[in-house]
């Protein structure tokens, strides 16, 4: 986790961060985020392009791309929403999670899309890898697929799901050859 703030409805907050206490945050009330949040019919909401830009008014990591939770904060007497809280996770640090060098095969990748068909983050690192595209896996589905996919003579296993609370696709992407040599 980077960072966990809390919020009331003016946009009012306390902060916690890995990096650095002296960030001061902004008014998130003109954020989108926030302001999806707050408007959602769900409790708790994903943004998976966020930077610290967004929440910080000043900070040394304005380009760092963030995936952020919010939940909605409610009044058990109530049952009105009086506020958010914010989890921010590095982008880079989950990347760093599924390195290369845990993954059971050779080139091997890992990558997320989000439901708008953007690569979230990926574990391959060189442009020149296979990742399939979005539209290659238009038919994600809340069961596991598995395709072969060709790119360059290179023929790759890639199975994917939809995973159901956020509903991005997680695509693993194996060349064959690597995948019966073991």
């Amino acid at each position: 986790i980077s960072s966990a703030c809390i919020y009331d409805l003016d946009g009012r907050g306390s902060s916690s961060t890995r990096n650095s206490s002296n960030y001061k945050l902004k008014n998130p009330t003109s954020e989108k985020w926030f302001t999806d949040s707050l408007n959602s019919n769900e409790f708790t909401s994903i943004f998976p392009n966020i930077n610290a830009k967004n929440i910080f008014e000043f900070t040394s990591q304005d380009s760092k791309q963030l995936i952020a939770l919010t939940r909605k904060i409610i009044n058990i007497k109530t049952r009105k929403v009086t506020g958010l809280v914010l989890i921010t996770m590095s982008v880079d640090e989950i990347r760093k999670l599924l390195i290369k060098d845990n993954l059971p095969f050779n080139n091997q990748i890992v990558s997320v899309y989000d439901t708008n068909g953007k690569l979230i983050l990926t574990t391959s690192e060189e442009s020149d890898i296979f990742i399939p595209s979005y539209d290659q896996l238009h038919n994600a589905a809340p069961t596991p697929n598995i395709q072969y996919i060709n790119d360059n003579n290179v023929e790759y296993i890639v199975s994917y799901n939809t995973i159901p609370s956020t509903n991005w696709i997680i695509v693993n992407s194996i060349p064959k050859s690597n995948a019966y040599r073991i």
